[in-house]
């Protein structure tokens, strides 16, 4: 192995100008320049990336194929931490014998980074000489020529330094469509960035790395939970409520839906079950209140940005400082999932690392579990505690330690274990927050409006310019409200997600931090939103694209597209009428599909104001799922068919009047055990007269029915 000449051959690199350095594309130039601290290194064989020592705190960022086996690895260190590639082969522990080549990463002129491989692609053109081709690789000793599965032709060079050289040589010679370098490149997936003024500081959401003045720490690229690209697949539903079990939520301009309606629903205050409504008592409390905009704030061109921007804020109030009884925590979590928390987000923890210390907790997060969302159990999140002691949160605090809630503990913004973090067996995640007790100004919240929360103190002079927001927060209440926020997308994706399969799609789908697999210091590694959301629109057998509604010429006309289907048997039309979901009409669906299908429902007989709906979604072997809500309301003053009867008690006959021109009202007269004793069709704005004289004396029932109409009944008493 002669890898450390592979590393002074590439040393020149450091180098050369931009004018030394380019590729050939589209017969243009392409120029680059090094990039020192990126390193690309490729292996003999196939290692295991875990194995390396990838904890060092001068790495920023690693990618190729981290979780299982690797050819190649990328890393960015510190540029003052290695300045030769053999630097970053001794600060990475490698062992030589296992390195093919190690290669300075490179960047284009707009600063994108690009990593060498050992292969080169073409295309032949029209004047390719297979001869001089050959007759130029002979010069370059174990230079393999091959093709893709698709096509394209590749060379194999041995000697990576070569790699440029040679396809610059041979596109040179006119014989080629392009022949170029075969990069290493980071591709992004598709994002949706929202345009809220401090979203480019909320790191944890979009991390782009650097530092600047006005945030004033090292970031590190990609450490976040992948927020932006999540949203281009959903941005929650305001079917999910999240109750935030914490000192207060209140009203505040981040948290309005796009009709300038609040999000915060009345709520519920543990110390006054009577008249509290869940809003914050003392005019310092504003930590509920942040966590309320880490959930949820709006995507409104203001402020900070939420994780699930759609999702309504359930508020229940309790004392966190220590003046509360146990009880009142309990009564929170009963009092959350009783009344419509689907997530209960619990940013507080006792600092005792005793289990099972209060059983009225322990209970009511059981039945949370047990009994939440109508038996699909509540998502119960708690912050995994912190201490400003480091070394001393080597266990989880309680109830972050029952087996019952999801618990998340954090690293910093250059993926290291924050100091502060409690840790041990019972971590499930981790989620980026501040850095440290002694650097707190990481975190961009929700303040209270005007001068009451953080601005309520000195700190708040300090602070942004819209006082509404303060970036004085972190710790692991950060973390608990980002796993609350991730779980909101998933159930608006599907309602009917259990409890362990939340945990399951938030545990699986994380970035791996540390050892492979899992481990006591982070868990099952760092939350992303992105892989949650995908692999759970992955697994519904619908894919849900639009499900919308609209009030036409009197009617309520439900729209909804699907993106793909699988085993699709059918729709069923749900409405709420008195509380409960009830079946309006059926649509068959596609069966298997995987272009988009679009459906039509029209609802004939709207109720007077809201019309909620959902679709429940059935497969051919029965199994349900439901869509999210969509809420149409219907201001027709068209809800009287007729005039009362008259005369009423009535001897031979009585009249009404049909209200409206319409050609299609029917009408019957029943008796009290709903058997049709009369029944005929109206037909224009005229009065009507029916015949009772050879009825027997008693009470019966006038229904008339018209689409696009209420249903009207009236009770008529025959006497003779």
């Amino acid at each position: 192995m002669k890898w450390s000449l592979t590393i002074v051959a590439l040393l020149c690199i450091y180098k050369l100008s931009a004018q030394d350095f380019y590729y050939r594309a589209d017969g243009s130039r392409l120029y680059l320049t090094p990039n020192p601290g990126a390193v690309t290194v490729h292996f003999e064989e196939a290692i295991a990336a875990g194995s390396l020592n990838l904890s060092t705190r001068s790495l920023h960022y690693v990618s190729g194929h981290e979780l299982g086996e690797a050819r190649f690895l990328t890393v960015e260190l510190d540029r003052e931490a290695v300045q030769t590639p053999a630097a970053a082969i001794r600060l990475l522990g490698l062992d030589p014998a296992t390195v093919r080549s190690v290669s300075p990463g490179l960047m284009l002129e707009d600063g994108f980074p690009l990593w060498l491989s050992h292969q080169i692609v073409y295309k032949p053109g029209e004047t390719f000489d297979e001869a001089t081709f050959m007759a130029i690789l002979g010069e370059y000793p174990g230079a393999r020529t091959g093709a893709t599965p698709t096509g394209i032709h590749t060379i194999e060079l041995t000697d990576i330094a070569q790699v440029m050289p040679l396809a610059n040589r041979l596109y040179e010679t006119g014989m080629f469509v392009y022949c170029a370098p075969d990069f290493i490149a980071k591709a992004e997936g598709q994002s949706c960035h929202p345009s809220d003024s401090l979203y480019s500081v909320q790191y944890y959401l979009h991390n782009t790395g650097g530092s600047n003045s006005s945030y004033p720490y090292r970031r590190n690229a990609d450490v976040d939970i992948d927020a932006p690209e999540a949203w281009c697949i959903t941005t929650g539903s305001s079917s999910v409520v999240v109750a935030i079990i914490d000192e207060g939520v209140e009203d505040h301009e981040d948290l309005y839906d796009a009709s300038n309606v609040t999000r915060v629903l009345p709520g519920w205050t543990a110390s006054d079950p009577t008249n509290g409504d869940g809003s914050p008592l003392l005019a310092p409390d504003q930590h509920g209140v942040a966590i309320a905009g880490i959930i949820a704030a709006s995507h409104n061109t203001i402020g900070v940005a939420g994780i699930a921007p759609n999702s309504m804020i359930l508020p229940v109030h309790v004392f966190t400082d220590g003046s509360a009884p146990a009880s009142h925590f309990a009564d929170a979590i009963n009092w959350a999932w009783q009344n419509g928390g689907q997530i209960l987000n619990n940013s507080w923890v006792y600092s005792s690392c005793s289990e099972n210390i209060f059983p009225a907790v322990d209970q009511a997060i059981l039945d949370a579990y047990t009994y939440g969302r109508g038996g699909l159990g509540a998502i119960t999140v708690f912050s995994a505690g912190q201490t400003s002691v480091s070394g001393a949160n080597n266990c989880m605090a309680y109830p972050a330690n029952s087996p019952y809630v999801i618990s998340a503990g954090a690293v910093d913004p250059q993926n290291r274990q924050s100091t502060y973090s409690r840790y041990g067996s019972e971590l499930d995640l981790v989620a980026p927050s501040s850095l440290s007790y002694t650097n707190p100004v990481n975190v961009t919240v929700l303040d209270r409006m005007g001068q009451l929360g953080t601005n309520y103190t000195s700190l708040g002079n300090s602070d942004y310019l819209n006082r509404n927001y303060s970036r004085w927060f972190g710790g692991t209440s950060v973390t608990a409200a980002q796993a609350a926020g991730v779980s909101a997308l998933l159930l608006s994706l599907d309602p009917n997600l259990t409890y362990a399969e939340v945990y399951d799609l938030l545990t699986s789908t994380t970035d791996n931090v540390g050892p492979a697999g899992y481990d006591t210091i982070y868990g099952y590694g760092r939350l992303n939103a992105y892989n949650a959301v995908l692999q759970a629109q992955n697994t519904l057998p619908v894919v849900w694209s639009s499900f919308e509604g609209r009030l036409e010429e009197e009617a309520i006309h439900l729209d909804w597209t699907t993106a793909t289907e699988t085993q699709n048997d059918y729709f069923v039309v749900e409405r709420l009428q008195a509380g409960n979901f009830m079946p309006l009409g059926q649509v068959d669906g596609a069966g298997s599909a995987s272009t988009m299908q679009a459906y039509t429902f029209v609802d004939y007989t709207p109720l007077p104001g809201a019309n909620v709906y959902r679709l429940r979604q059935v497969d051919f072997d029965g199994t349900s799922h439901y869509s999210t809500q969509v809420e149409v309301t219907y201001e027709s003053r068209r809800y009287e068919l007729i005039t009362p009867p008259h005369p009423n008690p009535s001897q031979d006959a009585f009249t009404f009047n049909l209200m409206h021109d319409i050609t299609d009202a029917d009408w019957q007269l029943t008796d009290l055990q709903g058997r049709s004793i009369r029944r005929g069709t109206l037909s224009g704005a005229n009065q009507y007269k029916i015949d009772t004289h050879d009825l027997p004396g008693g009470i019966y029932v006038l229904q008339v029915a018209a689409p696009g109409y209420q249903t009207v009944s009236h009770r008529i008493v025959v006497q003779h």
